[in-house]
Formats: structure tokens, sequence, C-alpha cells
């Protein structure tokens, strides 16, 4: 039995081999499986669908652990020659009397196919199918490929850029007072900001699946604050960039990440530049898998502002939608 298969684990052979075997159980109708040996949401879906057909619950929904695999070994074979002066099915679905068969038998998810009759096994012995534990071991052999097909060189993600936009929300952001203020001029501290607007930028991905860098180039950001102090700025536009550790932990559409950032801030009525930079834990959920997504990040850091000379270490909390498209990927080919 080979590692459990699922989302997130690097592309390879036995990925492949599942998605043939897949291909086999399912009608074509019902789910399409492509034969590349990365396990994206095609092979989840089917995984499911395979599941459900068959009543399989050890394995987690969309996981090939090892009830997957072991139903696929039993089920996707075939047995050939000639064989059985009495052949006994046990099986509810097949009404077929005892008698000489002959040619070849496939055993595909309890339904027994008998294509042809023919000459009886010379030693005469009988021949149990009991549901899918199969005792042939003398008659078993994998099921082969499709005649003529041979496999594709597998790909390898090796990175990718997208664009995203954060559409505006308010409040999108909530700060609360800082944890440290120092003001030269000993105004007041800040107290509770509520912010929201939009943003827009690139973010290159180095991987698909599992745990991966997510570096940014200068993105631009739009937004309007509520004014609790003459000093609170009533418009920021932002410049930034960042590094987000993604897929640090995935639970089906939940994904937790660490992102940092670094920006600068142009705040307007009144007129101040700030510096800041932020780090903190993410969280996000699949809307639309690698189009929308709603997260949740808490960041805590320094802030300086050049214009006045303040400097605050704080905490702020956001609540987005991102919307992204890719807009180049890079492959790795090999057989």
């Amino acid at each position: 039995m080979g590692r459990t298969l699922k989302r997130g684990i690097p592309d390879g052979d036995d990925v492949r081999q599942l998605q043939v075997d897949l291909r086999r159980m399912l009608p074509s109708h019902h789910v399409q499986v492509t034969r590349h040996g990365h396990f994206g949401p095609e092979t989840e879906n089917a995984v499911r669908l395979l599941q459900h057909k068959l009543n399989l619950h050890k394995d987690p929904p969309g996981v090939a652990g090892p009830e997957v695999q072991r139903a696929l070994e039993y089920r996707v074979i075939e047995i050939s020659g000639s064989i059985g002066r009495k052949l006994h099915l046990l099986d509810s679905e097949l009404k077929r009397p005892t008698g000489s068969v002959g040619g070849n038998l496939h055993v595909l998810d309890q339904k027994l196919e008998l294509p042809t009759l023919g000459a009886a096994r010379p030693d005469g012995r009988n021949l149990h199918l009991l549901d899918d534990k199969l005792e042939l071991s003398r008659y078993l052999k994998p099921l082969p490929d499709p005649e003529g097909y041979k496999p594709a060189p597998l790909k390898h993600y090796t990175g990718g850029w997208l664009a995203q936009l954060q559409p505006p929300v308010f409040p999108g952001m909530i700060t609360p007072p800082p944890l440290y203020f120092r003001d030269p001029q000993h105004g007041p501290s800040p107290g509770w900001v509520a912010s929201g607007g939009f943003s827009f930028g690139f973010v290159y991905r180095t991987a698909k699946d599992g745990r991966h860098w997510e570096p940014s180039p200068p993105g631009i950001g739009f937004f309007v604050n509520t004014k609790n102090a003459p000093s609170d700025p009533r418009y920021t536009l932002q410049i930034g960039t960042g590094v987000t550790w993604a897929d640090l932990l995935v639970g089906g559409r939940f994904h937790l990440s660490l992102v940092s950032q670094l920006a600068a801030l142009i705040n307007l009525d009144p007129y101040s530049v700030v510096i800041q930079g932020a780090i903190g834990p993410q969280i996000t959920v699949d809307i639309i898998e690698d189009k929308l997504n709603i997260g949740l990040q808490g960041t805590c850091g320094p802030q300086w502002n050049l214009t006045n000379g303040q400097f605050q270490f704080g905490c702020s909390g956001v609540l987005a939608a991102t919307l992204q498209w890719e807009l180049h990927r890079k492959h790795h080919h090999h057989q």
C-alpha cells in the first residue's frame, strides 16, 4: 500500500495510477479525470464519487487512503484464460447459471461481465468470487492501460503570477489603540479607528499546493478612515509589499498562512507620511478555488510618522474578500 493521496501532496506516478484506476471505475459521463499526476480538485471530486458509490467511510472525503486504494486494487483486475468447470458467483446482481466459462472475466464494481463462453478449465476446480475478496493470485494481474495509451510527461508547477483585487469593504480594518505610543509634541494617543477601501496588486506563487512562499511586488490601496481626533487622517493611500508563507495548515477549504508586510502610507486630512511594518497569521476560506476567498488577518508591528515624529506599536484586524486570477504559470516537464 502506497502513501495516502490527497490535495497538497507532490505530483507523482502513484497519483497518475490513481487517476487511471478512477477512469476505469467511474463512468465518463459522471466525472472526468485527467491522467497528469497532479492531485487537484478534479481528482478529489472523483475520489469523493468513488467513496459514495462504494459506500467507503474510513478515509476522509476526497482522500485516497488505505481503504480507497484497497478497493481499487481488488476491483480493477482482469482474469484471463480458460477457467472453471463450475463457476460459483456469490453476487446478488449476477444471475448466471453454472457451467463452462472461458475468455476474459472482468470484475468491475461487483458487476461481473462474462463476454464469452468457451472451453472448461482442465483441472475442473471451482472458482469462488466472494464479493471483493479475491483469492485468485494465479489468475490476477493489473488491468493494462487502454491500448495505444502513452502517459504524458508529468508537469510540476514551478511558479506563477496572480493578480489580486480586494474590493471595498467597510469596516474592513479595525485598529485598536496602540500598545505603545510616543509623540515628541506630547499629543494624545490615537483611539479606535475603522477603515474601509480597496487594494490591488500582484503575487508570485512558488507552488500551487503544500507549504510555499508568495512574495508580492509593491501594490496600491486606498482607504477611508473614521476620524476620532484632529490628528487622525481621513484618507490613506497605501503602497506596500510583502511575503506570505502560505498553506502552513490546510483543512478542506480553510488555509492558515503567515503574512509579513512593509508599507508606505500617505495620509490626507491632515497630511503625513508614515512607514509601517506588520506580521501575523491569516485564515482564508475558499469560496471559488483559486478565484475567490474570504480572509481574516491579524497583524502587529511598528509605525513611524516621518512628518511629525510619532512612533507607535500596535495591532489591527482585517476582514477582506479577495478576487484573484492567474496570469502566467511555469511547469517543469519530466518523464
